[in-house]
């Protein structure tokens, strides 16, 4: 499981997520919604970083949402 260690990603969400890879799925991640206050840089390197991502996987991630595994 990766998070954030600065706690970007609630903790408190992890029983979930285990919970659903019990119930069989392969990979389980979570999105985050909102995320203000980033600078345009960082929104423009988070695109191009999913879109490598999706290239490569073999697992679609929704473009442009913050993930959590």
């Amino acid at each position: 499981m990766v998070l954030y260690s600065d706690l970007q990603d609630p903790p408190e969400v992890i029983p979930q997520l285990i919970e659903k890879w019990q119930e069989g799925y392969d990979v389980v991640y979570g999105l985050r919604t909102v995320r203000t206050g980033d600078p345009a840089w960082r929104n423009l390197s988070a695109k191009i970083a999913y879109r490598l991502i999706n290239w490569f996987s073999d697992v679609p991630i929704p473009k442009m949402r913050e993930t959590f595994v």
